[in-house]
């Protein structure tokens, strides 16, 4: 046994082997030879950019693509999977960042899709389903009602209801594509109570993720990828962000100014800090808002950090003209945003990504 952190690695044959996997699609080379080991019970962070070949290697673990070269196994044995089904089959759970839910049925409902306990005429047991379902969240400290309906829920909790699905199987190798993306810093520490109760079943885990911080939180292990190439394997305990940085990018693109403590510093004053305010909410106040007030100055970055419910998506509505301004003043340079729609919001040159991209912010059916 080999102790990390709180987690116990156990040496031996990887629960998964990738030896030299290559994927092409078309002209471009999405993978050049990449090679992953994940050990059972450990948690194993997966960096890279856009691009690298981190959700190429995933579609490939999970069946949806067919790798053109290499080997994959897993307990020692080959496998190479010509559809999600055989995943699965083979003990591979993958959670990615499009949930796969059925937003009409209950948080109980969607755990158990296809696998409902029913009597000998086929009939659906409710009260067992509901039980099974809430006993699960319970042991695992997920914060979800069983009996709610996923249509209801936000986004993170939503979220937070894939995560449990996948748990809820004969899982071996369990791969998650940024979970946290959505979730709050207290259902992110949920999260990893869970990833880390998975764990030491014997459970590998891929954590894919772009939050730096969160790999020295939770992983035992980090492997960068970069340009569908392995740039590094590092023991986390053993790396420091500088390391990580650099792999991810590159020697000649790595640059991360530290203070004396190691941690990262801004290369100059905020840009906006000497322009004039671009955006100024004045005690702007609606059926969510309740004199909210600040400035956004040009060249400026301005964050807005919360609790789920606490009004930040609210706020970037009432911006876009989602939402009325029933009192207070709003104002792009000097023009008030007081009746503005979307559509006259979108003339002014405000753009809004949306919290859940494919539901509000793309047209699925229509091209790029």
């Amino acid at each position: 046994m080999i102790e990390q952190g709180s987690i116990a690695l156990i040496s031996g044959t990887p629960l998964l082997r990738v030896e030299g996997v290559r994927k092409r699609f078309g002209g471009v080379n999405a993978l050049r030879g990449v090679s992953l080991e994940i050990l059972s019970g450990e948690v194993h962070a997966l960096l890279g950019e856009n691009g690298a070949g981190k959700s190429t290697l995933i579609k490939i673990l999970s069946g949806v693509h067919v790798h053109d070269g290499g080997s994959i196994e897993i307990d020692g044995k080959p496998v190479s999977f010509s559809s999600p089904a055989q995943s699965r089959d083979a003990g591979v759970a993958v959670v990615y960042q499009d949930l796969s839910l059925v937003e009409s049925l209950s948080v109980a409902d969607n755990l158990l899709l296809g696998r409902e306990p029913k009597t000998r005429l086929g009939f659906l047991k409710k009260r067992q389903l509901a039980a099974q379902a809430e006993a699960f969240l319970k042991s695992q400290n997920i914060p979800l009602d069983a009996r709610a309906m996923v249509g209801s829920l936000p986004f993170a909790y939503r979220q937070m209801t894939e995560i449990a699905k996948a748990l809820m199987g004969d899982v071996r190798l369990l791969i998650l594509d940024e979970p946290t993306s959505a979730l709050t810093d207290d259902e992110e520490k949920i999260l990893f109570e869970a990833i880390r109760a998975v764990a030491a079943r014997g459970v590998g885990v891929i954590y894919v993720t772009h939050r730096l911080n969160e790999v020295f939180r939770i992983s035992n292990r980090v492997t960068v990828f970069r340009d569908g190439q392995n740039a590094g394997t590092f023991v986390t305990a053993q790396t420091n962000m500088r390391q990580l940085v650099g792999a991810i990018v590159g020697p000649d693109h790595a640059v991360l100014k530290t203070d004396g403590a190691g941690r990262s510093t801004p290369s100059s004053a905020s840009p906006g800090s000497s322009q004039k305010p671009v955006l100024e909410l004045k005690n702007v106040s609606n059926d969510r808002l309740d004199g909210v007030s600040f400035e956004l100055r040009g060249g400026e970055i301005h964050g807005l950090a919360g609790l789920i419910g606490s009004g930040r998506t609210e706020i970037l509505q009432t911006i876009f003209g989602l939402r009325p301004v029933q009192s207070g003043e709003a104002s792009l340079d000097g023009l008030s945003l007081k009746g503005t729609d979307p559509a006259a919001a979108i003339g002014l040159g405000i753009a809004l990504v949306p919290e859940d991209r494919h539901l509000q912010g793309l047209v699925l059916e229509h091209s790029i």
